[in-house]
């Protein structure tokens, strides 16, 4: 810890001489924290504030400050640096009986994890993450964990569970008061106001209505899927939220996709295909575009499709287990054209 604690001196005094004139020292710590929340996608700029932040923390020795200044640091490094600030949170708050700490040490490690790909250590810190919210009643953490566990469970270790955990997650959160659990969650200076509590509890049930739609897509209960997933397109609709609207639309095209409506399933997704920023998502969607232009017996165009799907997944060797079947029509394609060279790759 005492290494990351000479580098964040070292940042401070750096960033001190290009501040730009910005008058970080003027503000509260409250307010140093909410403008890192507005600016934490520049990462030079929020740099600056988290390092003001850290450096009172240091200065007055104050564990929770310090702590709260690696959390902003780990959002705006490397995976690789952010797992160290994730152990330095939890090594240096591990003896505090805290409503945070060492806690969300285990989440954002657990997080780091996941988009590393490395999911049995994710699971590991989000279940230790998980028994530390539950013990501290940290609502706001808890219904971020349980969201975690259940995404990674549903998709890579048991869909019948993962139903199982969306259905506890939704009844959980229907009967959880908001005013009470973001209270006793959240720092004394956060403002909590109905416009907030409104939109998490809207955000969750959409995130909850999303979940079980995965988990069912993943035991190959088409109907039911498309059930949940319309009912996820009508609360989002009635509630003015656009929290995860076009993902949903073309969530309803992939599970049309695997009832058949092949048309409808190429529409939906080609309408909606400019939406797509990952990577991972442009080759899920020209996967889906590709198996559809096959049912539909366009059989150059389903090919011209997997291929960029094919090429997406040459520069990022990842799949999810339901784009596997496209590696396996590339493959068959290939053999009938006596290509062995493809086949091979």
């Amino acid at each position: 810890m005492k290494s990351v604690i000479v580098f964040l001196f070292l940042t401070y005094s750096v960033c001190a001489q290009n501040n730009g004139g910005n008058n970080y020292s003027e503000l509260t710590d409250e307010k140093l924290l909410q403008l890192f929340d507005l600016y934490e996608e520049d990462t030079l700029v929020a740099k600056r504030i988290v390092t003001e932040y850290l450096s009172r923390g240091l200065a007055h020795q104050d564990t929770i400050m310090i702590a709260r200044g690696y959390d902003r640091m780990s959002r705006i490094s490397s995976l690789d640096d952010a797992l160290e600030y994730s152990d330095s949170i939890i090594d240096l708050t591990k003896n505090l009986d805290h409503k945070t700490y060492p806690g969300l040490g285990y989440l954002l490690k657990g997080s780091f994890f996941q988009a590393k790909r490395d999911y049995k250590n994710a699971i590991l810190n989000f279940s230790i993450a998980q028994t530390e919210a539950k013990r501290h009643e940290n609502y706001i953490n808890l219904i971020f964990l349980n969201k975690s566990i259940i995404n990674l469970t549903s998709r890579w270790s048991n869909a019948e569970k993962g139903f199982q955990l969306s259905k506890d997650f939704l009844s959980f959160i229907d009967t959880l008061d908001y005013h009470k659990a973001y209270t006793v969650s959240s720092r004394a200076d956060f403002e909590i106001n109905d416009e907030v509590l409104s939109e998490a509890y809207n955000y969750d049930m959409i995130d909850g209505l999303s979940s079980l739609t995965t988990s069912l897509i993943f035991k190959e209960e088409y109907d039911e899927a498309l059930e949940s997933a319309i009912k996820m397109l009508n609360y989002i609709d009635s509630t003015n939220t656009d929290h995860n609207r076009i993902h949903t639309l073309k969530r309803i095209a992939e599970i049309e996709y695997y009832r058949g409506n092949y048309k409808k399933s190429f529409d939906t997704i080609t309408k909606y295909f400019y939406t797509n920023t990952l990577q991972n998502s442009k080759l899920n969607y020209y996967y889906y575009l590709g198996m559809n232009s096959l049912k539909l017996g366009k059989d150059s165009l389903g090919i011209d499709f997997l291929l960029k799907a094919d090429s997406i997944f040459n520069t990022d060797i990842f799949i999810v287990p339901s784009q596997r079947p496209f590696l396996i029509e590339l493959y068959n394609h290939f053999k009938l054209k006596g290509n062995s060279t493809k086949q091979i790759e």
